[in-house]
């Protein structure tokens, strides 16, 4: 047996469904403090973010210890970012709830369903990168018809909204719902890289 072991080849994909496994947990918390008002649930939101900075971390590790990377490396390194800023996006949600001492209204929890879905579906394309990448490019399109969802889901909201009298309401919900939108956004931005990662592997 020899001195020195041979390093384990690193698996980024996995590295990025484990990053994604980190989003559809913590988003699926951010729904259900939105339901509940629980505060533990938002608090677990924000463990699930310190989590996905500390698998984001580890995969920078790793790509700058790897000469070869499955798929170009800056796609790589994009990827895990924006993956990692939709965790962000749902621990600012908690966070901008609380600040405005507002709690999730019907329009609230009915956009970040559709981000937990959106998260699924993302989590599923990652999935299949490797070995069917039929499947992967399907689920990354779900992903995007549900970014159309969301945005009418928010112009609804903000119409609905613009109906009260209150502007201390109005502004606070306003930003929750830019916020949500937002975030569906970069879950688009994932979707459109995850198909362009597909076509030049």
């Amino acid at each position: 047996m020899g001195l020195f072991k041979k390093k384990k080849k690193s698996n980024f994909f996995t590295m990025l469904h484990s990053q994604m496994d980190a989003v559809t947990e913590g988003m699926s918390c951010l729904y259900e403090y939105c339901k509940t008002g629980d505060e533990a649930l938002g608090d677990k939101v924000i463990a699930w973010e310190k989590e996905g900075d500390k698998r984001r971390r580890e995969l920078i590790d790793e790509i700058n210890h790897t000469y070869l990377t499955p798929f170009d490396r800056e796609d790589l390194f994009d990827l895990s970012r924006l993956i990692d800023d939709l965790l962000d996006y749902a621990a600012a949600t908690v966070d901008e709830l609380r600040l405005y001492m507002i709690q999730a209204n019907e329009e609230v929890c009915l956009l970040v369903e559709q981000l937990v879905n959106m998260s699924e579906c993302l989590r599923a394309s990652i999935s299949y990168m490797e070995k069917r990448r039929d499947i992967a490019k399907e689920e990354a399109l779900k992903a995007k018809k549900l970014e159309n969802v969301i945005g009418r889901l928010c112009r609804e909201s903000l119409a609905k909204l613009f109906e009260q009298d209150d502007y201390h309401i109005i502004f606070k919900y306003r930003e929750v719902y830019r916020h949500l939108n937002r975030s569906s956004d970069i879950g688009d931005a994932v979707a459109d890289l995850i198909m362009n990662i597909i076509v030049q592997m």
